[in-house]
């Protein structure tokens, strides 16, 4: 065999085994540790940010993110529709304050415009937590594209005039805030559990809920109506809160537009609150 052969035929062997070694080679999950580069991702991407709480003193921390996350088809799902980012709870109890972790581990799906869309608490195997994940697996569509679709004119029908009536739009992503007040907790409201106030439509865990709302909806509806505060005393563009960030101060619920703002208020809550009420008061 010539010289020339002898190199390719070692060159081919060389490829053939690099090849080999990099399928056996298994996909990461690419978690991240950094909330507001999170957030940034995710506010780029449309995909929803995965955190998951864990502890050093865990076991079953440990054994989430050994085995469970772990999974190859499990990774595949993360990477692919989620921005997923690992806290420490005692490095980060900020967060574990804010978000309401009261138990290990805890894993929070936040959307891209910081509110809680669901958590899952505990130990779970891979086949279990893609069950619990799946409902948060969404393609997310160019904005583009729907510009475009609704563009395209369609032929008018004659409607009654309730029928072209704009329906009352979802506040507070349908969170129950009889929920927040009362029972210091994030709680996705029934959809078909009502109420129109203020020309929005309000979600309410339970009857038992709405009841208490109608008795006394001045109580529960948000300060500023839901405006931040810290936002609207700085005088920043978007001030309208999220409902994943929300607190109680001196009984009122209090919404603001990220956890940053959130933690600045609580710096010094009474500044922000006296701060409005003179620009409120200036305004009359």
């Amino acid at each position: 065999m010539k010289f020339g052969q002898k190199a390719v035929t070692v060159l081919v062997a060389l490829v053939i085994v690099v090849m080999f070694h990099n399928a056996g080679i298994a996909a990461e999950l690419k978690w991240g540790n950094d909330l507001k580069k999170a957030a940034a991702e995710s506010q780029a991407t449309g995909k929803p940010i995965l955190i998951t709480f864990t502890a050093s003193w865990c076991h079953y921390c440990h054994k989430l993110l050994d085995e469970t996350f772990t999974n190859q088809e499990l990774i595949a799902r993360v990477n692919e529709y989620f921005v997923p980012v690992v806290l420490d709870a005692d490095e980060n109890e900020r967060a574990v304050e804010l978000l309401g972790i009261e138990a290990f581990p805890s894993t929070v799906v936040i959307s891209p415009e910081l509110n809680v869309l669901g958590r899952i608490k505990g130990f779970h195997p891979a086949p279990q937590m893609a069950q619990h994940l799946s409902p948060f697996c969404k393609e997310q569509k160019p904005q583009l594209q729907q510009a475009v679709v609704k563009k395209t004119p369609a032929k008018p029908v004659a409607q009654p005039v309730a029928a072209r009536m704009p329906a009352p739009q979802t506040a507070f992503s349908g969170m129950c805030l009889v929920s927040m007040l009362d029972d210091r907790d994030l709680v996705q409201g029934n959809s078909k559990i009502t109420e129109e106030y203020r020309g929005l439509r309000l979600h309410f865990a339970s009857e038992k809920h709405q009841a208490a709302f109608r008795a006394e909806p001045a109580k529960y509806w948000p300060l500023a109506d839901g405006h931040c505060l810290v936002a609207s005393v700085k005088g920043e563009n978007e001030t309208l809160g999220a409902a994943s960030t929300a607190a109680v101060y001196r009984g009122k619920i209090v919404l603001f537009r990220s956890l940053e703002h959130r933690a600045t208020f609580a710096a010094d809550p009474r500044y922000f609150a006296e701060s409005l009420e003179r620009m409120q008061s200036a305004s009359r």
